[in-house]
């Protein structure tokens, strides 16, 4: 099994992750760009680097993990959320801070990419791929587009709502900010990842051929689930995320109050 194919089977299968196109797990060694772990740092991106890396842990594969390191973060720590393996290695560099003027985040994960770039730099011929969550893979992209860099790059945006209709002018000015890169990061990369449906399309019209889009597939673990079920008399929701307008709470919070009304 090649090593692209391992990568999706382990995100599928798992219902959080997907590689499936590049040896057997054992001889297999990636190089993992994030810009954080949970519990390090908290975000969606971030606890599904932790999921991911600790899948790959229990195949086999060799991985290297760059990451900013963050709240109550230590190599200490580190080990002890992954256990000692001889297959894993970190690499913790700071997150740049620039300024404050729009664009910053952009900004600073470009130099958080060459920074990691630099870092590793002579080691980088020995790994089989290179997995980069959001804007991690820019510098290294660089380096692939000039010829210099010869590892293939996988790129994960998680999302592509910067190319979708924006929810305010706020939003609209914000994803202005981000499209130029992340098109280019696109075209660039090796392979895009996506959640298939609607975002294939997006891709394509932006120049991605479909033999480079990977289905990602993500999800929950079985424990999060439940099949006893509790009756209330009253119904209780719960949103588990970041409250941005794009998440679309103002309108399910609309449909249910609808739904209260209507006894449905």
């Amino acid at each position: 099994m090649k090593p692209l194919e391992i990568l999706n089977q382990v995100q599928n299968d798992q219902g959080a992750f997907s590689f499936s196109k590049i040896g057997t797990f054992g001889s297999m060694k990636v190089l993992f760009l994030t810009d954080g772990i949970h519990p390090f740092q908290i975000g969606g991106m971030q606890k599904h680097s932790t999921i991911l890396i600790g899948l790959l842990l229990e195949r086999g594969v060799e991985i290297t993990v760059v990451h900013p390191g963050g709240h109550n973060y230590s190599p200490e720590a580190f080990v002890t959320l992954f256990g000692l393996s001889h297959e894993l290695k970190e690499c913790q560099i700071d997150f740049p801070k620039t300024d404050s003027l729009p664009g910053h985040y952009v900004r600073e994960n470009k130099k958080y990419s060459e920074q990691a770039y630099r870092q590793l730099e002579e080691e980088l011929p020995t790994f089989d791929v290179i997995y980069a969550q959001g804007f991690t893979a820019w510098f290294f992209l660089k380096k692939r587009e000039s010829g210099e860099l010869k590892v293939p790059v996988l790129v994960n945006f998680h999302g592509f709502e910067m190319f979708q209709k924006p929810p305010s002018l706020r939003v609209k000015a914000e994803y202005t900010l981000l499209r130029k890169t992340v098109r280019w990061m696109i075209r660039k990369a090796d392979y895009v990842y996506s959640f298939g449906a609607q975002i294939d399309e997006v891709l394509k019209k932006l120049g991605v051929e479909q033999e480079r889009i990977l289905l990602q597939s993500n999800g929950i673990r079985g424990e999060w689930l439940s099949d006893k079920v509790q009756s209330h008399d009253k119904m209780n929701f719960i949103f588990i995320g970041r409250n941005e307008r794009r998440k679309g709470i103002i309108e399910l919070n609309g449909v249910l109050e609808k739904m209260v009304k209507t006894n449905q």
